[in-house]
């Protein structure tokens, strides 16, 4: 409630002599309107100021008592709220949170095949991440990148390797605490687009998001947008290995090719168009290269300076390098992570944990890991 003072206002009449002037009648109303306005000017500053108080303390008041929900639970928010003092404060939105910094962890491939996939049948679905999911479920985001099919339809693609595995198996990664899938790689489309569709039911049927392919294009080229902390974070996801007719087309299912660095360069300015930061997963390099080539460092070149915040990398099934390019932070390839590695190198692996922060640059660290029964280990 607001109080504000009002002042009446007094009407004088001269009579000190008694002698009654013609014109009093005219001048009385006029002085007495001239002393009631000077009266509201003087006083409305003090009747103003206790307003703007009462407001002030109302809004504050409003402020503490404000819950923040998140998840299942629910706890007072400590965020510092920015008050709008006076009328002002009845039109204008109170000043934005600022934003948050963002946790992400990215994982390698993940390849239900081979002996991983006999080591999930006899151990159970909770076998692959046993040793590393504790370590992943503290960051905000988790990224894997997914190569294969989730379904038991489709025709085999005319290609040395073919994986795909039960839908139920889409349990893995969401029990494993991964939260996004990328899917822009050269065993997505092993099965055809029945396959393709199957596998995005099956994932986003246990909760996690999708990246990379589609029903066409359009939706494989599609940035996936994750808030956390008050940041909005999209990523987006190319393929640069791209076998037969895996590419998705404007009325064709597959996956997102990476077709040159200006291609890459517009879909990271879009992506920031609609969210804070971006981050790009690329299937790219050559198999069993410990090095990025040229190709890989131009395409990354293109998505920093079109403002990406972190780039990751796989496809080459051995660790590479970890740079900072401008704000950002470029993993090459972070090898494998599920999988039935042929050799020792390939059985080098490691969690790439990342934070985002709004206008900074972005911090990383890669904790190294070991596959033991096609199962990751945290050295």
């Amino acid at each position: 409630m607001s109080s504000n003072k009002r002042t009446k206002g007094r009407h004088f009449a001269n009579s000190s002599s008694g002698i009654s002037f013609p014109w009093a009648k005219i001048l009385g109303p006029l002085l007495g309107t001239a002393i009631v306005f000077l009266a509201i000017v003087t006083l409305w500053p003090t009747a103003q100021s206790e307003t703007d108080s009462i407001l002030e303390t109302a809004i504050v008041e409003q402020a503490e008592a404000v819950e923040v929900s998140d998840g299942e639970s629910s706890e007072t928010s400590d965020a510092t709220v920015a008050v709008v003092t006076g009328t002002a404060a009845l039109t204008e939105d109170v000043a934005e949170v600022p934003k948050g910094s963002v946790t992400v962890a990215a994982v390698g491939d993940i390849i239900f095949a081979s002996y991983a996939g006999e080591q999930i049948k006899r151990n159970g679905i909770d076998y692959p991440f046993a040793e590393t999911k504790e370590k992943l479920s503290e960051s905000d985001i988790v990224i894997a990148n997914f190569e294969g099919t989730l379904s038991d339809r489709g025709v085999a693609a005319e290609k040395e390797y073919l994986f795909r595995s039960s839908p139920d198996w889409a349990e893995v990664l969401s029990r494993g605490g991964v939260t996004i899938a990328n899917l822009a790689n050269n065993h997505i489309y092993d099965y055809g687009a029945d396959a393709l569709t199957d596998t995005l039911s099956a994932l986003n049927s246990v909760g996690l998001d999708t990246v990379g392919a589609g029903k066409d294009h359009e939706a494989a080229s599609t940035p996936t947008i994750v808030e956390a902390n008050g940041t909005r974070i999209a990523m987006i996801a190319f393929t640069d290995v791209v076998p037969l007719d895996f590419a998705a087309g404007d009325s064709k299912a597959g996956a997102h090719k990476a077709v040159g660095p200006d291609h890459v360069a517009e879909h990271v300015e879009y992506a920031l168009h609609v969210a804070d930061e971006v981050v790009v997963s690329f299937h790219w390099g050559e198999e069993l290269a410990t090095e990025p080539n040229s190709r890989q460092r131009n395409l990354a070149k293109a998505a920093v300076d079109a403002g990406a915040a972190l780039i990751i990398g796989h496809h080459s099934h051995v660790i590479q390098p970890v740079e900072q390019m401008g704000r950002a932070i470029v993993a090459y390839s972070l090898g494998n992570f599920v999988h039935t590695p042929p050799s020792e190198l390939a059985s080098q692996s490691g969690i790439l944990t990342a934070t985002i922060t709004p206008g900074q640059d972005t911090t990383a660290e890669l904790l190294d890991a070991v596959i033991v029964n096609g199962q990751p280990r945290l050295k």
